[in-house]
């Protein structure tokens, strides 16, 4: 998979600021936890030389990457002024 360390940063900062974004509907406490759940089976089975298992993963976390990213994008198209917020601006940046 893919740029790892952007995964890892996203996971880190939904982990500081999932309350808000939820508040503000344009993230979903199961897709961040589902998200973050298939990030770590990805790690482990990659720290096993388990190729089958670390593609399968690998393709579940870009999936809900995806699912995350088009709630995003789908709130802030439903609600421009979303994007002056702070919180909201930087995860913006992370998932594009």
């Amino acid at each position: 998979m893919s740029n790892s360390y952007k995964h890892e940063d996203i996971l880190i900062f939904l982990e500081e600021n999932i309350s808000r974004l939820v508040k503000l509907k344009v993230a979903s406490r199961a897709k961040y936890n589902e998200y973050d759940r298939n990030y770590t089976n990805f790690l482990i089975a990659e720290s096993c030389d388990d190729d089958i298992r670390v593609e399968m993963y690998g393709e579940m976390v870009e999936a809900c990457y995806l699912s995350m990213r088009k709630k995003l994008e789908s709130a802030i198209k439903e609600n421009e002024e979303l994007k002056q917020n702070r919180i909201i601006a930087e995860y913006m940046s992370l998932m594009h």
